[in-house]
């Protein structure tokens, strides 16, 4: 079978929903299948994998590859995208399946919009985010979105979703004809793995030029700094905690109004910053608690949750999207109530200093084992051959 996976998310950008489409990338191709990505993206940077065939289209090639996710989808972005979905269209008739990655931003819902109206091949599509949760600001463009959501999924012949919330959503909105299969991204457990002897982050701040942590246990915020992920709460839940150390990894449109909030906390927040993929398993297993007060406008499971606890890490979020999937509070992390900052406090507090710290190490044992025993490449390897298998009974 010959398959193309069409999207604007793959690497070499490092992100949930790029390792996603990468790992199924290459899950169909360890299955047999002739495999084609193509790949709608912002400026020059390459990839390749002897696995498949990878075709970078680039949109704009003037936009630096590494702020992609600051760029302004103008109108005239827009009108690209479509302009080089049309003259792509030829080179997919010759598929036999066609992936689309379905979701925000808005220019992915147009490129399939294009595909499925003037092609006649199977579509399969793919869905990382909330897609009728997104909270748009304005009344009609929500309107519209979720009608042309609507009719995209239903245009479909298969869905693929990271989370069983994605797919209540699609069901609820009476898409009842697309079969839905739930699907999360592989957990790489070899680089993603406890470090060999503790690393200090003082000493690990002073070497790579970073905002230099106290010697108080660390309390790790690492995401986008964008509403969904909510990193003003995390500023809340430390402001006012003495004895800690917080650090957070990221950037994102959140980042100014998080310093300004940053400047009344009682212990300095150190900001690293996005740090480059293979330095995040060294951070992750050397603090002492991630902290992730993550919004139901998350879909699934946030990538960092699985990756952090692959190192062992000791994990405290909420109890939305599919996290109750992957952690079973006070076995392997904790999960609170949306919104609940205090309680969040209270969990370290005690992890720290109080009642569940001598049961902290056993969390940390428990939560590698969750990801190596259930949430590896190789499961992930396995769970879409069984996809494909079904699309072979299908179409």
């Amino acid at each position: 079978m010959r398959i193309a996976i069409v999207t604007h998310q793959f690497p070499p950008s490092i992100g949930g929903m790029q390792q996603w489409n990468h790992q199924m990338a290459r899950a169909y191709a360890l299955a047999g299948h002739s495999v084609d990505v193509y790949h709608f993206k912002l400026g020059q940077k390459e990839h390749s994998d002897p696995l498949y065939a990878y075709h970078g289209i680039v949109v704009d090639p003037e936009v630096d590859v590494e702020k992609c996710g600051k760029h302004t989808y103008t109108p005239w972005f827009l009108l690209q995208c479509i302009y080089r979905a049309i003259k792509l269209i030829p080179r997919l008739y010759k598929v036999d399946v066609v992936q689309v990655c379905f979701g925000e931003p808005v220019v992915l819902k147009l490129l399939i919009f294009v595909f499925s109206f003037f092609c006649r091949f199977k579509i399969l599509m793919v869905s990382g985010c909330v897609i009728f949760r997104h909270p748009y600001k304005n009344a009609l463009t929500k309107k519209a979105m979720f009608a042309l959501s609507r009719m995209l999924i239903r245009r479909s012949r298969m869905m693929l979703v990271d989370g069983i919330d994605i797919k209540k959503e699609i069901l609820e909105q009476g898409v009842s004809n697309v079969p839905i299969h739930v699907c999360y991204a592989g957990i790489d457990c070899t680089l993603f793995a406890p470090s060999a002897k503790a690393t200090n982050l003082a000493v690990f701040a002073r070497e790579n030029n970073l905002p230099i942590p106290s010697q108080n246990p660390t309390i790790l915020y690492c995401a986008r700094f964008s509403y969904e992920n909510d990193p003003l709460a995390f500023v809340n839940i430390v402001r006012n905690m003495e004895h800690v150390s917080p650090i957070m990894i990221g950037d994102g449109p959140l980042m100014p109004d998080v310093l300004q909030a940053a400047k009344n906390t009682i212990n300095p927040i150190c900001f690293w910053g996005s740090m480059p993929y293979t330095l995040l398993p060294q951070i992750y297993s050397s603090v002492a608690i991630c902290c992730y007060p993550y919004t139901r406008f998350i879909g699934g499971i946030s990538q960092v949750i699985p990756l952090s606890m692959a190192c062992g890490a000791l994990v405290i979020t909420t109890n939305i999207g599919d996290n109750n999937s992957l952690i079973q509070h006070g076995v392997n992390g904790f999960l609170v109530k949306e919104g609940d900052l205090q309680g969040m406090q209270v969990l370290i507090e005690k992890i720290l200093f109080g009642s569940l710290k001598e049961q902290a190490n056993t969390i940390r044992i428990a939560a590698r084992r969750t990801i190596c025993d259930n949430w590896s490449l190789a499961a992930r390897d396995e769970m879409y051959g069984e996809i494909l298998r079904g699309i072979g009974l299908r179409i």
